[in-house]
């Protein structure tokens, strides 16, 4: 995973630097992370997608190797660190690919700025409060959160809980690499991100982004992983019925991150999704 942050810069913005890879040439397609994870969990995406497109991928603010500020952390908050992102890399437009937490700025900066985003890409994404995973539930239990922050800084079990965690994000927990874990476990860690990572949770009201699905007016490609243990598939069917123009894709063998389990299934579908106008275009130039 850390060979992809030697292709990483630091992008200066006001309010804190953000880690930012970029590669290939085309179309813009912004990749957005899951919390507490990084850009690192599109390591076996963003080769493969630049292939047709310019990929932009990086730690959102608090995240990563991001600066890690204390202050807002709400969805708007992250939307609008990505449009400063954009700007910076001097992108008027852009596709949007969220991974979990990372559709809830996507969705946000999708109906401010409707005019700057092409299509959406959501996998397995937060927005409807469902089964064991309700961010706004979970943080508002004070307790968690004040026993959260020893615990994560504690490194011998911070560590173990924290793997454990994550391999249930996996279809296959013999998926998750032990090095992958330790390298997300201590980019959570470094300046103290778990302070971010709680204030991020707190900040989020799933019910309010939830409610404003429909207003959502780019074509979507919602992709699932049918074996996924903290947002189940019903939570998929959910989303396909709020949008106006939404396809729904269910990989029956992965779990929350089927990016990370199935690479080249999603990088497949990802491609054929954002490239459609060109195709349809080509045939019908050929008559």
């Amino acid at each position: 995973m850390w060979d992809l942050y030697r292709q990483s810069k630091m992008l200066a913005l006001p309010g804190g630097a953000v880690c930012c890879v970029r590669l290939g040439r085309g179309p813009a397609v912004t990749l957005l992370h899951g919390i507490p994870l990084s850009l690192a969990t599109w390591r076996h995406n963003l080769a493969s997608l630049a292939n047709d497109a310019t990929v932009i991928a990086f730690d959102l603010r608090g995240f990563g190797r991001s600066d890690k500020p204390k202050g807002d952390y709400s969805p708007q908050a992250h939307a609008r660190v990505l449009e400063q992102v954009l700007d910076a890399l001097g992108l008027r437009t852009t596709s949007l690919v969220g991974s979990s937490y990372g559709c809830a700025p996507a969705l946000e900066f999708a109906l401010a700025r409707p005019d700057r985003v092409e299509r959406l890409v959501l996998i397995n994404s937060v927005g409807y409060p469902a089964s064991q995973h309700s961010m706004e539930r979970l943080l508002r239990i004070g307790l968690i959160a004040a026993l959260m922050r020893p615990v994560l800084r504690y490194a011998p079990l911070g560590r173990w809980l924290f793997a454990s965690r994550l391999q249930q994000c996996y279809a296959d927990p013999e998926l998750l690499e032990p090095e992958v874990a330790r390298g997300y476990y201590d980019l959570l860690r470094r300046d103290y991100g778990e302070q971010s990572f709680l204030a991020t949770l707190r900040q989020f009201h799933e019910a309010e982004l939830a409610r404003r699905l429909s207003d959502v007016v780019q074509e979507t490609l919602i992709v699932w992983g049918a074996r996924d243990r903290i947002l189940p598939p019903q939570v998929a069917r959910r989303f396909h019925a709020a949008f106006r123009n939404a396809e729904l894709n269910i990989l029956p063998d992965c779990g929350h991150l089927p990016h990370e389990e199935a690479p080249d299934r999603v990088n497949a579908l990802i491609r054929e999704f954002l490239s459609r106008d060109q195709v349809q275009q080509r045939r019908a130039a050929r008559g």
